[in-house]
């Protein structure tokens, strides 16, 4: 009778672990899955940041969507986006067609959180030669921290980081690489409310 029983509880006991035990493979391969479709989609949002950088013009506050997209039809997509986050700001967007305008307010409408005129701010925006990297006050580095919290893209981080400092696009971008990875690290940096550094490299520091 003992050996029974045995024999049966050892059997349940390998009918309740192994759902578990196959279970394991599967969402190792769906989170490696994500990963990679994650990477394939920052990737693909560096090398469109990449040709649209000779379409910004930040010393003049100028993006030519137009001839961005009369380029390269596959960069629409980015290319709206990033007008999107530029409009915000104010700048002029260079296009003759309406249905793109109306996408471009449409998408800039819901940013007014991270635009909106701050005050009462520490430490100032804008670049620093040595070593290169963005300046962010303490207002603006808030918004950027809670635009990446609410999803924000490469694309979206890069225009910000243009936006506010008037680095170029091509400065703007590993640096916005770097936020989407270590996002986490912003608010250590700007425990100390002085504003933020930020290097290519993914890091930063206080101002």
């Amino acid at each position: 009778m003992r050996k029974l029983c045995t024999i049966v509880l050892t059997m349940a006991l390998s009918v309740a672990i192994s759902p578990v035990a196959s279970a394991s493979p599967f969402a190792k391969d769906s989170a490696n899955n994500q990963n990679q479709s994650a990477k394939a989609n920052t990737d693909a949002q560096t090398e469109h940041l990449k040709l649209l950088d000779p379409y910004v013009h930040p010393d003049e506050k100028v993006f030519n969507l137009k001839d961005a997209i009369a380029k390269d039809r596959s960069l629409e997509h980015d290319a709206i986006e990033l007008a999107s986050v530029y409009h915000g700001f104010g700048w002029s967007i260079t296009t003759a067609n309406e249905e793109q305008l109306s996408r471009v307010s449409t998408r800039a409408a819901t940013r007014t959180s991270t635009i909106q005129p701050f005050s009462n701010c520490n430490g100032r925006n804008g670049f620093q030669p040595m070593p290169p990297a963005a300046l962010l006050d303490s207002c603006a580095s808030s918004a950027l921290q809670n635009s990446i919290a609410a999803g924000a893209t490469v694309v979206e981080l890069a225009g910000l980081l243009s936006s506010y400092t008037g680095i170029s696009l091509a400065v703007a971008t590993p640096i916005a690489i770097g936020l989407a990875a270590q996002a986490s690290l912003m608010g250590v940096c700007g425990s100390w409310g002085n504003g933020i550094r930020l290097f290519s490299n993914g890091m930063c520091w206080s101002q």
